[in-house]
């Protein structure tokens, strides 16, 4: 719906989760970060979120868990698996 507003707020590093189907633990990286995002409108001052997300952010940009919260229901998302892409071949 365009631009929002968006308040993050970032927990400390956690040990990386164990994901269940993922056999590479190189593929989730090292360090696991808790985040918490509100979304509001750009153009209001309203103090109530549109919805918000907890994910569980790795130090590669994997996300291996996500909560979305609307006001009238809740999604939530697991990573089942991951596989490492084979490098491209340069000329």
């Amino acid at each position: 719906t365009g631009p929002q507003n968006v308040n993050i707020f970032i927990g400390d590093t956690k040990q990386v989760p164990d994901v269940a189907g993922v056999e590479d633990r190189d593929l989730l990286g090292d360090k696991a970060w808790p985040l918490r995002l509100a979304f509001f409108p750009l153009d209001d001052d309203i103090t109530v979120a549109d919805y918000e997300m907890d994910l569980i952010t790795h130090d590669n940009g994997v996300v291996s868990d996500a909560l979305i919260e609307y006001p009238d229901f809740t999604v939530s998302q697991k990573l089942t698996a991951i596989e490492k892409l084979p490098e491209p071949e340069c000329p």
